[in-house]
């Protein structure tokens, strides 16, 4: 399993465990706490929640129906 390092999360730049690194504009700490999806109602994701306000992705763990918008973490409706 690939997980990204926790340290020094500033980015845009984040490694993983496995020496992988990986760019990003932006990203949410998603673990170890509540779905904390209650703002994605009212935005344009809002139709990809499901019933226990988690976001749905597909095994990629992209959005449902987005190519370039990535979840993780307990906000997601799947298990990996």
């Amino acid at each position: 399993m690939c997980r990204i390092e926790l340290d020094g999360l500033a980015g845009p730049i984040y490694s993983t465990n496995k020496g992988r690194t990986i760019k990003a504009d932006a990203h949410f700490v998603c673990i170890g706490k509540r779905v904390g999806s209650s703002w994605l109602r009212d935005s344009e994701l809002s139709s990809l929640l499901d019933d226990q306000g988690h976001l749905k992705v597909d095994a990629n763990l992209r959005v449902e129906g987005k190519t370039n918008i990535f979840a993780c973490g307990d906000i997601v409706n799947t298990v990996v």
